[in-house]
Formats: C-alpha cells, sequence, structure tokens
C-alpha cells in the first residue's frame, strides 16, 4: 500500500514550475493537494435531506446537481470512464487507488477525498497502466485468458519489490473482493492496436468473470470507444459514464487550492496567495492525465 501510494499520489510540476523543481526541502506536492471534484457529463441527480424529503414532499421544485466521478465508481461494480485527452481520467484512477490505499493501510481518510465509499469497507486497490500491460502481453489472440492479466499484476509486484504478496492479493481479491483499475485502454502503439487491444478486453472480460466481489474500473478517450469497434465492451455488464469539462466554479476552487499549495513554497504571504488565486487570467492550470 505504501507503495502504491507513492506511485498514484506523485505529481510532477516541474513543466510548470521550473523554478522550484529542485526544491528539496519542502514535502513534494501532492495529486491528494490539489484534487479538484471531476463530474459526469450529462448525468445528474435529485438532492434532497431527509428533512427536505419531509417538509417538501408535494414540492415540484427539486434541486438537481452533477453526480461525481468519485461517486459513480464507488456505485458501478463495473464501469467504463471516457473522457478527452487531459481531460483527468488517469488523475481520477490515481486519486481514487491512492485513498483506497490510505483507507486499507489504516490511515484517516476523509469523507470529502472519497465521496460516495464507506469508510468501514477497505477494498484492496490495484492499479493496471495499459500502457505497459499492452507492452508485456503476448501477441497471440488466442491467450485471452484471464491469466495474462494475474500474470502482469505478479510481474507489476515484483517490479515494486513486492513479489511475495501476489498470492496474499489473490487470496484477498477472492475472498473480500478488491478494486480493479485498467487505466487508458486506447493506449497502445500505433503498430499492434487492433489485435492487441482485441487481446486486452477479451482478457479483462474473463478476468471480470473469474471474481464476482471486486469492481472495474476502465478508462479510455472518448473518440477511441466506439460502439461499433471490436474490442467495445458490452455496456449491460460495462456501462459507460463521461467526464464533463471543468465548469467555473472548478476551475475557481482548483485555482485556490494550486496557489494556497505552491504560494508558501514561492515563499508568499497569505495575500499574495489569495490574490493570484482571485485574479482572472493568472493561468489556471486544469485537470490532466
Amino acid at each position: 500500500m505504501k507503495r502504491l501510494i507513492t506511485q498514484c499520489d506523485q505529481l510532477d510540476n516541474s513543466a510548470i514550475d521550473e523554478a522550484h523543481s529542485d526544491d528539496h526541502e519542502s514535502a513534494p506536492l501532492r495529486i491528494s493537494d490539489v484534487f479538484t471534484t471531476l463530474v459526469l457529463k450529462d448525468i445528474e441527480r435529485l438532492h434532497q435531506s431527509l428533512d427536505d424529503v419531509i417538509r417538501s414532499a408535494k414540492s415540484e421544485h427539486k434541486k438537481r446537481v452533477p453526480v461525481q466521478a468519485i461517486q459513480a465508481a464507488g456505485a458501478v461494480n463495473r464501469l467504463v470512464i471516457l473522457g478527452r485527452p487531459g481531460g483527468g481520467k488517469s488523475t481520477l484512477v490515481n486519486h481514487i487507488a491512492g485513498q483506497l490505499a490510505r483507507l486499507r493501510k489504516g490511515d484517516a481518510v476523509s469523507e470529502k477525498a472519497l465521496p460516495g465509499w464507506t469508510s468501514d469497507r477497505k477494498p484492496l486497490p490495484v492499479r493496471i497502466i495499459m500502457r505497459q500491460f499492452a507492452e508485456q502481453m503476448p501477441d497471440d489472440d488466442r491467450q485471452t485468458s484471464e491469466r495474462i492479466v494475474w500474470e502482469f499484476i505478479e510481474h507489476q509486484l515484483k517490479e515494486m519489490g513486492c513479489g511475495k504478496f501476489f498470492p496474499a492479493l489473490q487470496h484477498t481479491l477472492d475472498e473480500d473482493g478488491g478494486v480493479i483499475f485498467f487505466d487508458g485502454l486506447d493506449e497502445v502503439s500505433e503498430v499492434d492496436k487492433a489485435k492487441k487491444r482485441i487481446i486486452m478486453v477479451k482478457a479483462i472480460q474473463n478476468f471480470a468473470k473469474s471474481l464476482t466481489k471486486y469492481r472495474i474500473i476502465i478508462t479510455c478517450r472518448e473518440y477511441a470507444y466506439r460502439k461499433d469497434d471490436a474490442w467495445h465492451l458490452p455496456e449491460f455488464v460495462f456501462p459507460v459514464v463521461e467526464l464533463d469539462l471543468f465548469r467555473a466554479e472548478q476551475i475557481k476552487a482548483f485555482t485556490r487550492t494550486w496557489y494556497w499549495k505552491t504560494g508558501p513554497r514561492k515563499g508568499w504571504t497569505e495575500q499574495r496567495c489569495l490574490y493570484e488565486a482571485e485574479t482572472p487570467g493568472r493561468g489556471v492550470i486544469g485537470p490532466s492525465n
């Protein structure tokens, strides 16, 4: 869990903050420090407290609110999350996986960090980066068994220095369940993407059938996931949602959080941080894969 947290929560901002890329005195900036809620496109729900329901049972004026992507991931056992390039898919996966790892490890995780996930359940998170998976998987299209997924997980554990944990991981997923993230389904080299994507999808489907107590969350770019593609997963098993673009309130929330976290590293006062965050056109950084 410590290794997974380290991998998922790191945030390399040297490309946008070169002056402070070599600052080793302060703690590194983390994804969890600046993560801003992502919502689903074209999906809303009624938002009423029990008190509101009782007091306005006959009222037709019911407020509808957007559905958070984290809530959706915690509510559906099989889910495909689509998004534009740089739209936050991998950031979302890293955030959820990192917070679940903290929860599993026994650390305190706020309800705000994992809305919709109950703190009494501590599912084991497993993150698979599909680009790396595709590089190591066999080219033989007959090899579509769930075994190639297990083999990749075992290989990744060895790379992390946690190879001895593999039998326990399998046992935990079998008995208690967990959350498996397949991040970047479309990220396969152009040379062999047609064959490998079909192999990957079949392997994921077989993997999903073999275990029933865990969630599977898949991310993919929206333009690469068309219903008429041979490698498209059946939507009655794997429903599809799409991340919405940042709205004005999300941009404002992210900007404020970003400057409050990064300003002190530059020696800024609270007043300077507030000014940078609230001044239009100061250069907003959006969510990125």
